[in-house]
Formats: structure tokens, sequence, C-alpha cells
């Protein structure tokens, strides 16, 4: 039995492409649709089923070889063409556009100027809003929810309860789910995977097959990659950057232009700020604050209170930091090319002296050497150690 007839008549529309699309007319009462009521345009009884509770409403629009079958809903200006299916409960309103050989399906809502197209699936209870896209072969299902021009395609797919905001995108193979939320003008693409309730917004990208989960957050232009971890209620913000198997945990921070990566590990409330950077196995943790052009790398640990505010100490091999009287340093120079001294005690106890050389000039070096005798017999009386091992390093302008 049919539910509805075309209606040919003055109120038929020509397309700019050929086709001629026809008013529907109900022939009998079903779902919320009465008997003699107009419906929207269809192109061919293929467009709408006979079946079901589908319909299309008020100037909608249904052509090509699209379909809307079930119970869904297709209603005021939305348009759907091409090869694109409408099923289940799924229901468009406003200006959508669904087209290509797109799916909506389930429970899902499209509103406002939304676009699904390509070979993309929007399904269970997922929305969209404003001007929200989704295409190639990407997929939105779950509650997730995208507004306000965000944009998921690829092979992307985004879940569960996750959110995407103001111009936030999610592209090529990467997943975004649980209860997170991507904003603003952020980018989460190749392999990466944001899900919890972690947040990842401004322009912040994360990439690679790097994973930011937990209630961790990401942003201003901060960027996670390579296959980094960010997690716990750790923040990469500013221009931080944590990148090939390193991780950020429990309440670290990485910002301003800190770096962390290789194998490294900053957790506990520790930070990595300034221009600092932290590499190969080297740990930070506790309340350290690793700052100024500091380098910490090797296996070196460095935890407590120690703060390396304004300075560029390197702190390397098996270094054991743990307070701050663990760690002197001082420069001949206030600018980033001075020779540096460095100071640390080791996992074993003994000192380390690492020595780093800019400078040209023979009577700098004398005075810079005759400097660093006398702070290093400081340095060992102070913490009682017995022995120290130097190492020195020349560098070329």
């Amino acid at each position: 039995m049919k539910k509805y007839q075309l209606v040919s008549d003055f109120f038929d529309i020509r397309l700019s492409t050929g086709e001629t699309l026809y008013r529907i007319k109900a022939l009998c009462d079903f779902g919320d649709v009465a008997k003699g009521d107009f419906g929207g345009y269809i192109e061919k009884e293929d467009n709408l089923s006979h079946e079901g509770n589908a319909w299309v409403y008020g100037d909608a629009r249904v052509y090509g070889d699209a379909k809307v079958y079930g119970d869904a809903k297709v209603q005021y200006k939305a348009r759907v063409y091409g090869n694109a299916k409408i099923y289940d409960e799924a229901c468009l309103y406003d200006n959508v556009r669904v087209f290509g050989e797109a799916e909506v399906f389930g429970k899902a809502e499209l509103y406002d100027r939304s676009k699904v197209y390509g070979k993309a699936k929007v399904y269970d209870e997922a929305y969209l809003l404003h001007f929200a896209k989704v295409y190639d072969e990407a997929q939105v299902f779950g509650e997730a929810s995208l507004h306000q021009c965000a944009k998921v395609y690829g092979q992307a797919k985004v879940y569960e309860k996750a959110s995407l905001f103001k111009r936030a995108k999610v592209y090529d193979n990467a997943q975004v789910y649980g209860e997170t939320e991507v904003n603003h003008e952020a980018k989460v693409f190749q392999h990466a995977q944001v899900y919890g309730n972690a947040w990842v917004y401004g322009k912040a990208k994360v990439l690679g097959h790097a994973h930011v989960y937990e209630s961790a957050q990401v942003y201003d232009k901060a960027k996670v990659y390579g296959e980094a971890k960010i997690y716990g209620k750790a923040e990469i913000h500013e221009q931080g950057r944590v990148y090939g198997r390193a991780q950020v945990y429990e309440e670290g921070w990485v910002f301003f232009r800190g770096r962390v990566h290789d194998d490294a590990q900053v957790y506990g409330q520790a930070w990595i700020d300034g221009c600092a950077e932290v590499y190969g196995q080297a740990k930070i943790y506790g309340n350290a604050d690793i700052d100024g052009f500091a380098e910490v790398y090797g296996e070196a640990e460095v935890f407590g209170n120690v703060m390396t505010h304004n300075g560029d100490p390197h702190i390397s091999g098996d270094a054991y930091v743990s307070k701050p009287t663990d760690l002197f340093w001082f420069s001949n120079s206030y600018c980033l090319y001075g020779d540096v001294l460095t100071m640390f005690l080791s996992k074993t106890g003994v000192a380390k002296v690492n020595i780093g050389l800019w400078s040209k000039d023979s009577q700098g070096k004398e005075e810079f050497f005759q400097r660093v005798e006398e702070s290093v017999d400081a340095f060992l009386a102070r913490v009682n150690a017995e022995n120290d091992e130097k190492s020195t390093e020349s560098f070329p302008y």
C-alpha cells in the first residue's frame, strides 16, 4: 500500500541539473503525518519509502538516487541527493546537506547548515550543528557532537560523548572519543588518539601516534606527536613540545618553549618551561622546575624542589638531584653562548662536573677554569663527596 503520491502542478521544481521534483501528498495517516498533508519534494518514488513513517517535510528535497526510509525525517530546507541514505530514526533540519554516498541513521540529528558527504557516516545519537562537516570516509557516532564549523574527515572517528567546537579538525586516521573536547582551531590527525576527559584546544596539534587521555590538556600552540603520551592531569601549553616516546603525566606541565622527547618522563608536579629540554631516559618529578636553557638527559633524575631558573645547566648521565644543594652551575656570560659549568651528584654519590666551552678568548678561558676549580672544591665539601668526574665539551659558533 502506498502512503503518498507525487503531485504534479505549478509547484514542480526544475533543478539546474535537469531533474524535476514533485511535491508529495499523504494518502493515509502515519507517524505525525495525516492523510491529505502535503510534504516536501522528491524526484521519484525510489527517493522515499512507502514503508515505515519516513517523510519529507516543508521545503525539503530528496533527489538523484538518494533514499529516505525507516522512520527518518527530512525537514525544512534540508537537501538529500546523490546516493545518500537517511534511515532509522535520523532527522535532518534547517539547511542541512547530505550527498555523495553518505549515510545518516540511528537517531542522529543534523541541524543548521551542517553537511555530510563523500562516504561519511553519522549515526547512533550523534548530532551536528551550525556549519559542521563530516566527509570522506569519516564516522561520527555514539553521542558525539560537532559544532561551529568543526570538521571530521579522512578516515577519522569521533564517538562516545566527544565534542568538537569552533573550527576544530579531526582527520586522517585519528580518533577522538570518551568525553573529550577538541575546541577552537585545534587539530588531531594522522593516527593520534584523544580520549577520556582530555581537552585539546587553542591552536594545539596532536598527531603521529600520540595519545592524550584521562584529564590531560593540550592547548595554545602546543604540539604532541611521535608516540608521546599525555595523561593524568598533565598540561602542555604555550609552545611546549612533547614527542618521541616521552610521557608527561600526573600533574606535570610542559610550557613556554619547553621540550620533552626520546623516552623522557615528566610527572608529579614537575614543570618544564623556558627553553629547557629533557630527553634521553631522563626523569623529572616531584616539584622540580626545569627552566631557562637547561638540558637534562641520559638517565638523569631531577626531583624534589630543584629549580634551574634563568640558568643553562647540563644535567646528564646518572645524575640524581633531589634537592637544590645537589646541583650547582654558573656561566661566564648572561647570553646563551657563555661557557658553563654544571655540577651535580650522581646515583653512585660521585660529584659529576660538566664543562661546556663556547669562548675563543684564551684569557677568558683561563679565568673560567680558575673559577671552576674553586667551585668544584666548594661543591665537594658541601655535598660531602670525596671524588669528582669531569667532562669537557667545546661548542663551535
